[in-house]
């Protein structure tokens, strides 16, 4: 789900990934039938609306702004 609403599927997510520089490094592989689990490492990141809201979450204020 994003700003320009919600979607479904392998290429879609592929697409997303991809678009926000997201790397995951899979670590351990799962699976039976149909089923398939990963265990990955990634660098944590989250989308936010708006600055004030990413700062809040991240606990930073303005005085934190890298020169």
């Amino acid at each position: 789900m994003g700003p320009r609403g919600s979607g479904y599927g392998h290429q879609l997510r592929r697409d997303w990934m991809a678009r926000a520089g997201l790397t995951l490094e899979i670590q351990r592989t799962f699976a039976r039938e149909k089923t398939v689990v990963m265990a990955q490492h990634g660098i944590r990141f989250a989308r936010f609306d708006d600055l004030e809201s990413a700062l809040k979450d991240g606990d930073l204020a303005e005085v934190d702004k890298l020169k």
